[in-house]
């Protein structure tokens, strides 16, 4: 029978030591090799995104009346001239039926301010202030001076009804009407045949849309300091930040996502709104570098939505990390550099070269327009002469800024 060796203590606790060491080691690569495979995976996540390209999502027709039963409540960021929904039948009053009513909803939400008034494109001229009398909104000068009252609610939950159709409807519009939470107009026209000549005019309104959280301006956020609290709207503001736009859209529970707001990174919403907000050069003058100016349907798929506010500040948001997480077009710093040790089963191939289909020496597309009626127009095509000289031809992608009035 051999002899049993003698191991001295020190000699074993060595051995255990080492083998610990050994163990933490192989603890630590595997923790590496999933973390750096998660950053692998949302850059060819960014880089598939990218060669893809952007879908193309169709544009509400803001500025025009419609009528429905079960149509879609509208959701307005930034500031849009728009037309809005009947929700009344054609109704009138008076003793020969001489006054006809109308009310449309401008957004299922409350608004920061309902703006001037347009009739048939023309901007109507003074209009009274609501006292709850039979005054209110009563246009008193212009082609429609007497002839008209338009009172205007941004939908706040103190909102009243509406004087004059409680007046001319009682059973009908009672003071249960208030429109709580939608932004409406009311209008009355008084029949003229000089005034009214081509019939009823159409309605639009230059609409300030929602009031959006700005974690920058809350106190209670580290690096922030102000009134702004995520869980009480009160304290919000109007905002034209694509940014800020884009995070209420997720955060909103009744009209967009309803995302919980421990799933957004609120840090790099901080950091996007900040380069939105840059200041930046144009011919004879300097403005933000991105504003967000766009009417979305509440029915609309998530990802069209989350893709045109997106769009506005030239960016991404996606959902990685259990958060949702999003970058403006701007540039950033390296985030983590990848070596041969951070190969995995046998490496990666990434070409970053795009396809030539995808390679383009111009640029063509639409944008809104403000000074054109807030219609979309093609922007100025931008070219570069070198490239299309060096390619022997000329390619354009075709672009539409659905949120961009500028």
């Amino acid at each position: 029978m051999p002899q049993a060796a003698l191991v001295p203590a020190a000699a074993l606790l060595g051995a255990k030591a080492a083998a610990a060491a050994a163990f933490k080691a192989a603890v630590w690569a595997a923790v590496k090799k999933v973390a750096i495979n998660a950053l692998i995976n949302i850059a060819l996540a960014k880089a598939t995104q990218m060669l893809i390209g952007k879908p193309k999502v169709p544009r509400p027709s803001q500025d025009v009346e419609y009528s429905g039963t079960v149509e879609a409540r509208r959701i307005i960021y930034g500031e849009m001239l728009v037309a809005g929904m009947n929700v009344i039948p054609p109704m009138t009053s008076g003793p020969k039926s001489d006054y006809l009513h109308q009310v449309i909803a401008v957004a299922g939400h409350e608004c920061n301010s309902l703006g001037a008034v347009y009739f048939n494109r023309e901007q109507l001229g003074t209009i009274t202030a609501i006292t709850g009398s039979v005054d209110d909104g009563k246009v008193t000068s212009g082609r429609y001076q007497n002839k008209a009252w338009v009172r205007r609610y941004v939908g706040t939950d103190s909102q009243t009804v509406d004087y004059k159709l409680a007046t001319a409807f009682p059973s009908q519009w009672t003071a249960s009407h208030r429109g709580r939470g939608v932004a409406y107009i009311a209008s009355t026209f008084e029949f003229d045949e000089e005034t009214y000549r081509q019939g009823k005019p159409e309605v639009t309104c230059l609409v300030q849309g929602k009031k959006v959280y700005d974690p920058r301006l809350d106190g209670t956020r580290a690096g922030g300091s102000g009134a702004h609290r995520i869980d009480d709207p009160t304290t919000w503001a109007y905002s034209t930040n694509p940014a800020l736009c884009l995070a209420d859209y997720l955060l909103d529970n009744r009209l967009g996502l309803g995302e919980d707001a421990a799933r957004i990174d609120y840090d790099l919403v901080a950091d996007a709104a900040d380069i939105c907000d840059e200041t930046v050069s144009v011919p004879a003058t300097t403005q933000k570098r991105y504003t967000c100016n766009v009417v979305l349907n509440a029915t609309d798929r998530f990802e069209d939505n989350i893709e045109v506010l997106a769009q506005a500040m030239a960016g991404v948001c996606y959902y990685s990390g259990g958060k949702w997480r999003m970058f403006p077009g701007a540039w950033q710093t390296t985030s983590f550099a990848l070596g041969v040790d951070d190969l995995i089963d046998g490496g990666i191939r990434l070409v970053t070269a795009l396809p030539y289909e995808k390679r383009h020496n111009s640029v063509r597309g639409t944008y809104i327009s403000p000074t054109k009626n807030w219609q979309k127009i093609e922007l100025r095509p931008a070219t570069n002469s070198t490239y299309v000289s060096d390619d022997g031809e000329q390619t354009w992608p075709d672009v539409d800024f659905g949120a961009t009035t500028d």
